[in-house]
């Protein structure tokens, strides 16, 4: 499987172009992220 992952900060235009995305912290764990500024994010499912 060929992936990258990016930590970091980012710029808004990056969260619109996203087709993954997820929240991780240790109060949270890993969270996933469906829909940013109201938009969908791929097919919005998990």
């Amino acid at each position: 499987m060929d992936m990258t992952v990016e930590d970091g900060k980012k710029a808004y235009e990056d969260g619109k172009k996203a087709y993954e995305m997820m929240l991780l912290g240790s109060g949270v764990l890993v969270k996933p992220v469906i829909q940013w500024d109201e938009e969908v994010i791929a097919d919005g499912k998990i």
